[in-house]
């Protein structure tokens, strides 16, 4: 029972791995409304012009040229707002699927009332198909439509193929939710599975840090973050080698994850990278003085707590003219400077390097 409400939940995905690769999912469910809608205005608009000619499909024109409307303003809307809002993506997509689906119904029961009816069929199953949604919103959004065809067609359809169109669209209502659900699995495993790979290429497993590859690739992005200033805070953990060598690995890794712990408290696991084996950076746009000091005040204390030390040094610059590498040059060379003075105050410490 519980496998069968995750399915419908979340395509048998385990809840978490689904949250972690939302930002893919509503990126390629963008990519494809803006697609599907392109290709929808394309085909309403042929249709509207066959109506002129086309006596078999004119009783349509109305369905076609309201459904165009709709499909133009959507794609406006997609366009503008829909790239950094997820819930009016999603909103938009049960809007596209909606109007597809009244389409399906207005063709199948109105304009043929003594024929039974295929294109709404033919929605029933195809449109749960185009997004990458949860098989429960598919579901829903099919359930919801399903009854009102079925209502349609109760009351206005001829009474020789009620029954048929009645009977059809529960039948492959049902073979459209358990199709779906399993498309919907396969579609949305493959995003997580992407996102595994991703993960692991761009952050480390010990300390659960961004790498240092990630770094290399985001480090000049936080330029078009920042509105005023960038700070680099870089970190050099010290005696690393001595720990392990007297208490061993474990140990070592122990005060690698803590310290990398407590840097991501303070400056958030969006800005902390990890990028070589005791050495750690802190890229921060915007962060006042004052409160960059309250943060190495509390970094320092937590460490001290725990009976380790870190060698530190921090660069502040105006975004104006601002040169990353530069920036972390500055931040490292103090770090340098302040892991020589604690050798210096600490002589019985073999020296680093």
């Amino acid at each position: 029972m519980n496998k069968l409400i995750q399915m419908i939940l979340y395509a048998g995905i385990d809840p978490e791995d689904y949250r972690n690769c939302l930002p893919d999912i509503h990126k390629n469910n963008r990519k494809k409304l803006t697609m599907f809608l392109f290709v929808t205005i394309f085909f309403l608009t042929c249709m509207s012009l066959g109506c002129l000619f086309l006596d078999v499909i004119r009783p349509n024109l109305p369905g076609y040229v309201f459904s165009l409307i709709l499909s133009v303003l959507l794609l406006l809307v997609n366009h503008k707002y829909t790239e950094k809002n997820p819930q009016i993506l999603n909103c938009s997509i049960y809007i596209f699927l909606s109007i597809l689906y009244l389409l399906g119904i207005y063709i199948g029961t109105f304009n043929f009332k003594d024929q039974p009816s295929t294109t709404f069929i033919a929605f029933l199953l195809t449109l749960p198909l185009l997004f990458a949604l949860r098989p429960v919103q598919n579901i829903i959004l099919a359930s919801i439509f399903n009854i009102l065809y079925i209502i349609t067609v109760i009351l206005v359809k001829n009474k020789a193929v009620i029954s048929i169109d009645i009977i059809n669209s529960l039948v492959f209502e049902g073979i459209s939710m358990i199709v779906s659900s399993f498309m919907m699995h396969i579609v949305i495993s493959n995003f997580v599975m992407k996102e595994r790979m991703r993960y692991a290429a761009e952050n480390d497993k010990l300390t659960r840090m961004k790498n240092r590859n990630c770094f290399e690739h985001q480090k000049s992005e936080y330029i078009s973050l920042s509105k005023e200033t960038l700070t680099c805070i870089y970190v050099d953990v010290n005696g690393l080698h001595e720990l392990n060598n007297t208490q061993g690995h474990v140990a070592g890794d122990q005060m690698l994850k803590y310290i990398a712990g407590e840097m991501i408290k303070q400056f958030g696991s969006e800005n902390c990278y990890r990028i070589g084996g005791d050495e750690f950076v802190s890229l921060v746009p915007d962060l006042d003085q004052k409160n960059l000091a309250d943060k190495i005040t509390h970094l320092l204390q937590a460490v001290k707590k725990e009976n380790y030390h870190i060698a530190h040094g921090f660069e502040t610059l105006p975004l104006e003219n601002i040169d990353i590498d530069d920036l972390l040059k500055s931040a490292e060379e103090k770090m340098y400077r302040d892991k020589k003075k604690y050798y210096e105050d600490n002589p019985a410490i073999r020296a680093f390097r």
